[in-house]
């Protein structure tokens, strides 16, 4: 018991903002494997991507040997204290398991309602790759569209928009696109079939492999060079840094 409270240690206990955080290995990333199981571990915390860093990683080696695993985080910050009164309610109408408390608080966390900033919500666009065509120069394309379409779509009281910030974060399959201002995406999506519309939700900012692979993958030593040595995949494929990920 003298970790118990390990991981919760440094949390800010004054704070009302929290993130929603999914650590997960999912069937879709190990079809490789024999045998395997998916594993998830959904909490909310005070702590950043960069600050989960050695939390994710333990979760990781809890794996098989070349099990795949992603750390996903809400794109917009949830508040601690709507959340509280969610949960106050939801125990005094239902008795559930205590041992799933962590899974059953992010859930409530993560409704729209629970929102820190529910009227100023950031909306994600998830963008994935069109086999044959130039990833880079097609999510440049995509990107001038969205700030056009956002720039010729005017309020519900028929005034010009707020300036759009657009952040854009890499992903294990694509492109992950945060916009900080909602506009009609109709058209745009028509357009784009490639990319989906999430709104409020989770994105993918870190992923890893088991990094015990290496000691048995019968990859060679040129091959070895080309690999990320803690996530596998190639270097020219490598996330940005947590630090440029999470505000």
């Amino acid at each position: 018991m003298g970790n118990f409270n390990k991981w919760n240690r440094d949390e800010d206990q004054e704070s009302d903002k929290l993130n929603v955080v999914l650590f997960v290995s999912r069937n879709k990333d190990n079809k490789h494997l024999q045998d395997f199981t998916e594993r998830r571990n959904a909490f909310t915390t005070t702590k950043d991507a960069v600050e989960l860093y050695e939390q994710f990683q333990a979760f990781v080696r809890k794996g098989k040997i070349g099990e795949m695993c992603r750390m996903y985080v809400s794109v917009n910050a949830r508040s601690n204290s709507k959340t509280f009164k969610s949960l106050q309610h939801k125990m005094l109408d239902h008795e559930f398991n205590l041992s799933s408390m962590p899974q059953r608080v992010a859930a409530l966390a993560a409704r729209k309602e629970n929102a820190y900033d529910s009227n100023h919500l950031k909306w994600l666009f998830d963008f994935d790759p069109v086999e044959g065509k130039d990833t880079d120069k097609l999510l440049k394309e995509f990107l001038l569209d969205v700030q056009s379409y956002h720039e010729n779509t005017r309020t519900k009281q028929n005034q010009v928009r707020p300036i759009m910030t657009v952040e854009t974060h890499k992903t294990p399959n694509g492109y992950g696109i945060i916009v900080d201002q909602r506009f009609d995406t109709r058209d745009l999506l028509k357009k784009w079939t490639n990319v989906s519309l999430k709104r409020d939700d989770l994105i993918c900012v870190d992923w890893a492999m088991n990094y015990r692979l290496l000691d048995e993958s019968g990859l060679s030593e040129c091959d070895l060079k080309n690999l990320d040595r803690r996530t596998l995949y190639p270097k020219t494929m490598i996330r940005k840094d947590c630090n440029d990920l999470i505000d």
